[in-house]
């Protein structure tokens, strides 16, 4: 059973944005570290992405271009993703923690709320809550 299934995104140029950002925020501390890549892997197969397109997306950095998550649910479950990827190879990179906060700009979330947006959502992730827990907690509350 996949694990998204009600959250799962529709449109493949918004699945393949993610995949390019979740791809740019693990390179971002200048090393993509294994456990990154095992994540990066894990999410892309359940999005239905294959390894030919993964390593499109990452061999091309002008392939896909940004697209905004349609819906309040696919923008947080996005960035708890995000979130995740921060965490994989153990420690939070302050130029990870600067890109999260600068998608969560782009995605519509209002700066003066995101700050403590990211530490719950990174607070989840560190307690294990499935994507779907750690949305319901933030929906409305944000």
């Amino acid at each position: 059973m996949k694990r998204f299934t009600i959250l799962s995104c529709k449109s493949t140029l918004i699945t393949e944005s993610h995949i390019k950002n979740l791809i740019f925020l693990a390179n971002i501390d200048g090393f993509f570290h294994e456990k990154e890549k095992q994540y990066l892997n894990d999410l892309a197969s359940q999005y239905g992405v294959k390894n030919a397109k993964l390593e499109k997306i990452q061999a091309d950095k002008k392939y896909v271009e940004f697209k905004v998550p349609k819906s309040e649910k696919q923008k947080l479950q996005h960035l708890y993703e995000l979130t995740k990827m921060m965490l994989a190879d153990g420690k939070i990179h302050p130029k990870e923690a600067e890109l999260c906060y600068l998608y969560a700009c782009d995605y519509g979330f209002q700066p003066e709320s995101i700050n403590d947006m990211l530490t719950q959502l990174i607070q989840s992730a560190e307690k294990g809550y499935s994507t779907e827990e750690a949305i319901a907690q933030q929906i409305g509350a944000f």
